[in-house]
């Protein structure tokens, strides 16, 4: 059976390193990245952060670290294990940042594409 896309953007395999705290309290947690495109970013953590429950990211990507505030729309727990699988959806995000992040992942494309 086919599962149906519905991304509206590119989403590249990315791993690197994610801090994520949840909006209004004290608390961060250091965990890496999935995958990331330039409307949100799929990560795996410890913790579980309920869907619809806003956080603010802090995401290294080469020299830099982007810091979009993201909104929890998937979390799965992994079987046998005590992690759990998110996806963010980016809901703000300095224009430069989203301009980094576009040519990132343009890159990051042509590159497996070999182009």
């Amino acid at each position: 059976m086919e599962s149906k896309e519905s991304r509206h953007s590119p989403r590249i395999n990315l791993t690197t390193p994610l801090r994520c705290q949840i909006r209004g309290l004290p608390d961060f947690s250091n965990t890496l990245t999935e995958n990331i495109s330039l409307n949100g970013i799929g990560f795996i953590d410890n913790d579980f952060i309920a869907p619809l429950t806003q956080v603010m990211l802090e995401i290294q990507i080469m020299a830099r670290v982007l810091k979009p505030i993201g909104k929890i729309i998937r979390s799965n727990p992994f079987p046998h294990s005590n992690k759990y699988h998110f996806g963010a959806e980016f809901l703000e995000l300095e224009s430069n940042e989203k301009k980094f992040l576009s040519e990132f992942i343009t890159m990051k494309l042509n590159q497996t594409q070999g182009v």
